[in-house]
């Protein structure tokens, strides 16, 4: 939906407002149009607009269109960015939803020029790439065959395959959306052709070389360093002078650095050190000067001051109007003390005998007469301060009372959920000063209205351990069977056994599975684990270690260790996940790009062969974690994408496919992730109701979808946990329908009907 025609939308600015510093600069490298200097008209980076949204005051946007053809003149393309970028600064809601409605402003400002065209050769379309960098947190949004590859801590490669020609095509508008963390030094390509293939972890000017190899190709590179706030835009030529992207110790080339100051001229008799000069100039002497210049020191090196994040603004009420009421009671209070003082000392010579016992010195009355001031002084500032902190709270909750009533008035679901996120970042700035029932009671109905929008149940989480596992324990797997649950502690690599005992589980102290030595096999850290089928006898659990061996578990008994036999013609490197189905164990090793299967229930001596067949996926490489339901692979890639695997033994084929998420909610879209989420855990739901679960650490909070990736819906606790660290692990209980969650040291547990 958009919100206003483009003739009404005002230029916006690409610098920083001096009264609103930030703390980063933007140094954005372009192939030059037509083997020309200039920049391509369709890009930019904006800083702010000149209306701001108070939910967009952290945003920097970047917008890059590339024209397939028939591309508008570069003046209405650059008046076609600013209008663009001033249309998504001016929009409330959420980052993907203010996104949303720029490309279809942009869609809609192309099929309107389209329609007006006399020739097909007249006709565009555009590829639209556009990224938003809020704090730590940097957001995608492409349309069209948009390729970005972000590089950080790891590369990683964002496209979406069914993305389409572009944008002026028809009505609808399609957008991929991506998400992932960002600091200074990163380094941002964006493209609408195949992108170079550049390995590990390059610099600017190896990426430079390499995007410049390909003669033509329309490329944006980005990076950011610490700065104030400004936004610099040069040829891609000047990245080949840099031998690392710009930093705090670096800056690009083709940035006029600010120049030192000239350093005093250096005397031969000028010493090795000295001390450091005074701030403050000392008065010149009263002789003569000397004939001869002065021995000047040798200034030391000053080195660069570490970056400091701006502190965030506090809204204090001004104390300009108390400052002279203050001052004139300070001097009526001095007099005041004066008089009482001698008063006293009047009153005690005339009612006792001696006026040398009970006499007030001239120090005690002199204490009095500035004592007495500071404390009333002092008590005139905090109620000066706690009326100003009421008046500030009373503006803003009215404001969010306002908006939330607007928003509860509304019936459209996108337009509800942005003033409903609007009514709480006013409730936010109110709370910040004062905090009242009446303010908890709105959170609490404007937060419950969000949830239905986003699809979230709330669940009271409760302990589920009578005694937390030991400090420092990551468990990143939780079996359930019967009464008996099973945690990996990834820490140390072993296994925590616990036996319920009435609503809680009590650890077993005795129980033995992971690191150690087994006869001749030693078996280290545990990366995963996975159930066996019950029996009386025999073991409960398989776990594995990344080298290859496998220990099976069970209770009041020594574990039995043993080597994986090898999947001819490879060799295990690095196994990461298992999955036990059907009497076989499937083991995941992304090192060798395969998954294989090992048959013969538990003894596990039979040849592993691979699950695919006719060659396998490149996906496997990027895979860290799975689920298998009747013989078909959910993969969980780095990228929070999921990949579809299909066996058919009769045919001897496997087929693998990326899955699009299907969200239905307002303001969300279909695409290959989910923007504001970050899976790190799936896991199957059997039946009667079979389906997806990913855990979003993060968040907290567990996602459900159908096999075919239609959103259902997500559990969160109903109040953070554990200080909103990340949980680490998950489980449903098929029996009791109970979820359990892993956050620190403790395993939480809570009824999901």
């Amino acid at each position: 939906m958009v919100r206003a025609p483009f003739d009404l939308i005002p230029t916006v600015k690409t610098v920083a407002k001096k009264d609103e510093p930030f703390s980063r600069d933007f140094y954005l490298y372009f192939t030059p149009s037509s083997g020309g200097k200039e920049a391509p008209a369709g890009v930019n980076v904006f800083l702010r607009g000149r209306k701001t949204h108070r939910m967009r005051r952290r945003d920097r946007l970047l917008i890059f269109m590339h024209f397939a053809n028939g591309a508008p003149p570069s003046k209405e393309q650059q008046k076609l960015l600013a209008r663009l970028a001033n249309h998504y600064f001016a929009s409330p809601g959420s980052v993907t939803s203010a996104l949303k409605e720029l490309a279809s402003a942009l869609n809609i400002y192309l099929l309107k020029r389209n329609r007006q065209a006399n020739s097909l050769q007249e006709k565009t379309t555009a590829m639209l790439a556009m990224a938003v960098w809020r704090g730590e947190n940097l957001y995608l949004a492409l349309s069209g065959p948009m390729h970005a590859l972000l590089f950080g801590k790891d590369q990683r490669h964002f496209h979406d395959q069914s993305a389409g020609n572009g944008l002026g095509l028809g009505r609808s508008t399609p957008l991929y959306f991506a998400s992932a963390q960002w600091q200074n030094g990163d380094i941002l390509l964006l493209t609408p052709a195949s992108p170079p293939k550049i390995e590990g972890q390059p610099g600017l000017a190896k990426i430079a070389e390499a995007v410049m190899a390909d003669a033509g190709a329309a490329a944006v590179v980005v990076t950011t360093a610490t700065g104030e706030g400004k936004a610099h835009i040069v040829p891609i030529q000047k990245a080949l002078e840099e031998k690392a992207p710009p930093t705090e110790q670096a800056v690009p080339s083709g940035i006029a650095p600010k120049k030192p100051p000239a350093a005093p001229p250096k005397s031969e008799e000028t010493p090795r050190q000295a001390w450091p000069q005074s701030s403050t100039p000392a008065p010149a002497p009263a002789a003569a000067p000397p004939t001869h210049p002065p021995k000047t020191p040798k200034p030391k090196e000053k080195l660069s001051p570490k970056p400091r994040k701006p502190k965030p603004r506090v809204h204090l009420p001004s104390l300009a109007p108390l400052a002279e009421p203050v001052r004139k009671a300070g001097r009526a209070i001095w007099r005041v003390g004066e008089n009482i003082g001698s008063a006293l000392g009047k009153i005690s010579a005339a009612m006792l005998p001696s006026e040398d016992l009970f006499a007030l010195p001239r120090s005690l009355m002199a204490l009095m007469a500035v004592a007495v001031p500071l404390i009333i002084v002092t008590m005139a500032v905090i109620v000066y301060l706690r009326r100003g902190r009421l008046e500030q709270y009373q503006a803003h909750f009215a404001r969010a009372q306002a908006e939330a009533a607007k928003a509860f008035a509304l019936k459209e679901p996108i337009a509800r959920h942005n003033a409903i996120q609007t009514a709480l970042a006013d409730l936010d700035i109110a709370e910040s000063y004062l905090q009242t029932k009446q303010s908890r009671a709105l959170r609490e109905r404007l937060e419950k209205a969000l949830d239905e929008l986003d699809g979230i149940r709330r669940l009271n989480f409760v302990p589920a351990l009578s005694r937390r596992a030991p400090p420092g324990t990551v468990i990143t797997r939780i079996i359930l069977q019967g009464g008996d649950l099973y945690a990996l502690d990834s820490a140390s690599g072993k296994v925590l056994h616990f036996q319920q005992e009435g609503a809680l589980y009590r650890p077993d102290d005795n129980f033995r599975c992971g690191a150690g030595s087994y006869g001749s096999i030693t078996i280290s850290k545990l990366v995963d684990i996975a159930p066996l089928p019950l029996s009386e006898d025999g073991p409960r659990i398989v776990g594995i270690d990344s080298r290859g061996n496998y220990t099976l578990c069970t209770p009041n008994r020594d574990p039995i260790a043993h080597p994986l036999p090898q999947p001819a013609p490879l060799r295990w490197k690095k196994p990461k996940a298992i999955a036990y189905v059907g009497g076989k164990l499937y083991v995941l090793d992304p090192a060798i790009r395969t998954i294989a299967i090992i048959g013969k229930a538990t003894t596990f001596e039979s040849t592993p062969y691979s699950y695919f067949t006719g060659g396998t996926p490149q996906a496997v490489s990027n895979a860290i974690d799975f689920a298998v339901a009747r013989g078909n692979l959910y993969m969980l890639l780095k990228t929070g994408e999921v990949v579809f695997c299909q066996r058919t033994p009769a045919l001897e084929k496997t087929e693998c496919k990326p899955l699009k998420f299907h969200d239905p909610r307002p303001g969300r879209s279909d695409g290959p992730v989910i923007p504001d989420a970050r899976f790190a855990k799936i896991a199957m739901q059997p039946p009667p109701d079979p389906s997806l679960l990913l855990l979003d650490p993060q968040a907290q909070a567990v996602y459900q979808f159908s096999l075919q990736l239609r959103f259902v819906t997500q559990y969160r606790p109903s109040t953070p946990l554990e200080g909103r660290a990340p949980a680490t692990a998950f489980a449903i209980d098929p029996d009791t329908h109970v979820l359990f969650i892993a956050i620190g040291s403790q395993i939480y547990q809570a009824p999901i009907e």
